[in-house]
């Protein structure tokens, strides 16, 4: 092989671990539910921090779960194991589980496989999305409409003696 060669192949054998390693970073941030098997909830969120290798997960709706990327393998894979806060009246009180969530086109997939109380496990599949700005869910400001009187041409201006166009 050529000097240029084995420079090249060098290179890439030192970036593509970091390339991944970047990847990572598609996981952070705010996500809201836009579908799930346990029922719609359009104010539930998750909030992904990464944290060195690992990245924490919290919901608003109760659970937390610190997930791992395999670098070597798909950089848009991420698992770990989590639970949910204690709630007495609710069938997932403290319930343990392990989590994937995968990103694909824009969205992110998560599926759960937590242990209830009955020690029985229910699968939970949710679909989350990058939440849209309030600003942009306001909508674009209200446009203001004039109204000329239908006699007079907006171009044109009016005399302000007789109030006909001049």
């Amino acid at each position: 092989m050529n000097r240029a060669l084995k420079s090249f192949l060098a290179a890439a054998a030192l970036l593509l671990p970091s390339a991944a390693y970047a990847d990572e970073y598609v996981f952070s941030g705010k996500w809201q539910q836009v579908a799930s098997n346990a029922g719609q909830c359009s104010s539930c969120t998750i909030t992904i921090i990464r944290q060195g290798t690992l990245m924490t997960v919290t919901a608003n709706n109760g659970w937390s779960a610190v997930l791992r990327n395999n670098l070597s393998a798909n950089a848009r894979f991420a698992e770990g194991t989590g639970q949910w806060r204690a709630n007495a009246d609710s069938a997932y009180d403290n319930a343990p589980f392990h989590v994937t969530f995968v990103l694909k086109d824009d969205k992110l997939h998560m599926r759960m496989l937590a242990r209830i109380k009955n020690n029985t496990t229910q699968w939970i599949k949710a679909v989350f999305d990058r939440p849209i700005p309030a600003k942009e869910k306001r909508g674009l400001p209200q446009a203001l409409r004039i109204n000329f009187p239908d006699q007079t041409d907006p171009i044109r201006p009016v005399s302000s003696a007789t109030g006909t166009p001049s």
